[in-house]
């Protein structure tokens, strides 16, 4: 994502997006306790607290996420069409 003040932001690393379920209640410890607070409001800016934890389900060979707005995310594989995105 782009800033318009501070231009490119950062790009958060892979392993924090998406983790298994064991270990999403760690990612938010690791993001409030081990993070600046820049660090916190860009991450918070780009993944909203009232849209996870997302739900993960399986459809055919696709995993995906869906979001708490109903946004589904395909994490591997591929399904017919990506709704609400």
């Amino acid at each position: 994502m782009r800033c318009p003040i501070h231009g490119e932001r950062f790009k958060p690393p892979s392993y924090l997006i998406y983790v298994s379920e064991w270990l999403r209640e760690k990612r938010e410890w690791f993001i409030k306790e081990r993070t600046s607070q820049q660090f916190q409001k860009a991450w918070y800016a780009s993944f909203p607290r009232d849209l996870w934890p997302a739900e993960e389900h399986e459809e055919g060979n696709a995993i995906f996420l869906v979001l708490k707005d109903g946004t589904t995310l395909v994490v591997s594989g591929s399904l017919g069409s990506e709704s609400g995105s």
